[in-house]
């Protein structure tokens, strides 16, 4: 008797299997595109704030700068009217104030604290200037204005008459200047100031410096009678100015 032929099913197990796996893989793809979802509405959700906070810091940098204009403009308006400078500076002052006050952390905030300091330096009001060209130094260390409020200070000190005070400001900041005309003026302010505290000595090796290093400066003529008085007054032992 032939044997007959065994029919052999699906092992339904093997099926299970395979449906089982094209469930899984559904429900990954299922499960990925709600973890897309997710990222994309994060991402534009993200996006529209971040346009939302630059659409705001512009707003807030123009009314800034709106103020700022007029602030500058009663600064120069000052600066050619000495009829009405008394009256300008200090408005000027105030718009300074409004800026710093009201738009804190906008580029017309730092031009501002700036020309605030400046302004009292102008109206000869020389401790608030120095007070605001030292907080101009400590709030912006990279500012456009380090180097100009560094010298503001040894300016207003000498305008006050303290020469030492002011000779130490220029002193304190004379390794952070780069420019060749920075430095000149710089070390030009220090030989004023040594002249003005009786040091002849030092005063002439800066000059003298100012010379060697061959920097660029219009007060070159200074330079020159300064060291032609202070050499005559070490050889004859005078005082003349």
């Amino acid at each position: 008797m032939k044997p007959t032929r065994q029919v052999v099913k699906n092992d339904p197990s093997k099926e299970l299997e395979t449906k089982g796996s094209g469930t899984q893989f559904v429900e990954s793809i299922k499960s990925s595109s709600r973890y897309i979802a997710g990222a994309i509405l994060l991402v534009l959700v993200l996006g529209v704030a971040l346009l939302g906070w630059w659409y705001y810091r512009a707003n807030l940098e123009e009314k800034a700068l709106a103020l700022e204009y007029q602030g500058m403009k009663a600064y120069r308006e000052a600066g050619t009217s000495e009829d009405k400078a008394d009256e300008l500076y200090p408005k000027a002052v105030a718009t300074f104030d409004q800026i710093l006050t009201q738009y804190p952390g906008t580029k017309s905030a730092e031009r501002a604290l700036f020309y605030k300091a400046n302004s009292y330096y102008l109206a000869g009001s020389y401790d608030e200037a120095i007070s605001g060209f030292s907080q101009y130094l400590e709030k912006y260390p990279r500012g456009e204005f380090f180097i100009a409020s560094a010298k503001g200070i040894g300016y207003a000190y000498e305008q006050k008459g303290d020469y030492q005070k002011a000779l130490e400001a220029y002193q304190r900041f004379q390794d952070k200047v780069s420019s060749a005309s920075d430095k000149a003026e710089l070390l030009l302010a220090i030989a004023r100031c040594q002249e003005a505290l009786g040091q002849t000595q030092e005063a002439v090796a800066t000059y003298e410096k100012i010379e060697s290093e061959n920097l660029p400066s219009i007060w070159k003529r200074t330079v020159e009678e300064r060291l032609k008085v202070l050499k005559k007054q070490q050889s004859t032992g005078g005082d003349e100015p």
